[in-house]
């Protein structure tokens, strides 16, 4: 039975949830059945390895890994977009693909890897609110469309309240190391097109366990 077959039945038949893939790039996204609450979402990536022990935090050692990059409610910390690439491509330039097929959404969190002029007119253009941690020595006055001088303001006028809605980031964290702990950080695949499927695999798996939760609690 084919991979893209087993995606169909798992999503479809099931009427878990449902996938639609970019025309445009490899960006895969997901309709959880409870879309419609998730409303706020966090973007992060983190990688996995086709060995054994490495060490993401080590430059070297990127090449060898598939990046996954991730849109991720905050609520139940369900994914409802993703794409994976190289170890070695940046987070920023990934934000516009992860945003392109999601509607109706409030805010979009993200470090500051994230942090871009376009990336704030982007968010914006979905209706959201952008929380993109600013540098540390970035300018009083900020320069730039009017997307990114909003976002600088509201930081520097409420601080501490912004700062509420940026941590809300590490939810996209917890949802990487569930997926790293119950399915493991590791592909077993050695060819590159397979690990995008056997990691888009984990995605799917980890995105019906998180239903079948929220629906075991009334959601």
């Amino acid at each position: 039975m084919s991979l893209k077959r087993t995606e169909d039945e798992i999503l479809s038949g099931q009427g878990l949830t449902g996938i639609v893939r970019s025309s445009k790039r490899e960006t895969v996204f997901f309709q959880p059945a409870f879309q419609e609450t998730e409303k706020r979402i966090a973007v992060d990536a983190t990688g996995f390895s086709p060995k054994t022990y490495h060490s993401w935090r080590r430059n070297e050692s990127r090449r060898e890994y598939l990046k996954l990059h991730a849109a991720v409610g905050i609520l139940y910390k369900a994914i409802p977009s993703m794409e994976g690439t190289t170890g070695t491509v940046g987070d920023t330039t990934q934000l516009g693909s992860l945003l392109e097929n999601l509607d109706d959404i409030e805010s979009v969190s993200g470090d500051t890897g994230y942090l871009s002029h376009r990336n704030c007119e982007l968010i914006e253009a979905k209706g959201a609110t952008p929380y993109l941690k600013p540098r540390r020595h970035s300018p009083e006055q900020p320069i730039g469309p009017p997307a990114w001088k909003r976002m600088i303001h509201s930081y520097r006028r409420n601080r501490p309240g912004w700062m509420k809605h940026y941590h809300r980031r590490s939810m996209a964290e917890t949802a990487f190391s569930a997926i790293k702990r119950t399915l493991r950080h590791r592909l077993t695949s050695t060819r590159r097109d397979h690990q995008k499927h056997e990691l888009m695999t984990k995605v799917i798996a980890y995105n019906i366990t998180v239903l079948i939760k929220s629906r075991q609690r009334g959601v």
